[in-house]
């Protein structure tokens, strides 16, 4: 059955206007206050009619009987360990290369050559092994 929408009760005194609106599909009930402090109410109606489409088109909305199962988990593949290792050694990179760019780290810095001479040992080999 369609939902329909009764104005219950309207109050517009002293700038503000307050509208109570009843909305019924024969049965169910549920009620709405509008309240505004603007000089005028004119976007109530189309709150009303925005409410009213979302209202028919829930009812539409059938649930086939019997119980809801919940979907099952997605699988995901496994993450491979040495792929997250260089991941987190070229966000690292990434880091230091800002950092020495502001000038707060030095190229020569024992840790800043650790890291460049493993880049380059192990970034073509990987590179290698994914087919690239």
């Amino acid at each position: 059955m369609a939902w329909s929408a009764t104005v219950a009760a309207s109050n517009f005194a002293e700038g503000r206007a307050e509208v109570v609106v009843d909305y019924t599909d024969g049965t169910l009930r549920q009620r709405e206050v509008y309240r505004t402090d603007a000089p005028d109410a004119d976007w109530i109606p189309t709150l009303v009619r925005d409410r009213l489409a979302r209202l028919d088109a829930s009812a539409k909305f059938v649930l086939p009987p019997g119980p809801i199962t919940p979907a099952p988990p997605i699988s995901e593949p496994p993450i491979d360990p040495t792929f997250l290792l260089l991941l987190q050694r070229l966000h690292l990179a990434e880091q230091v290369n800002t950092l020495v760019v502001m000038g707060a780290l030095l190229r020569t810095d024992a840790r800043v050559i650790a890291l460049r001479d493993w880049l380059a040992a192990n970034v073509p080999t990987y590179w290698r092994e994914l087919g690239g």
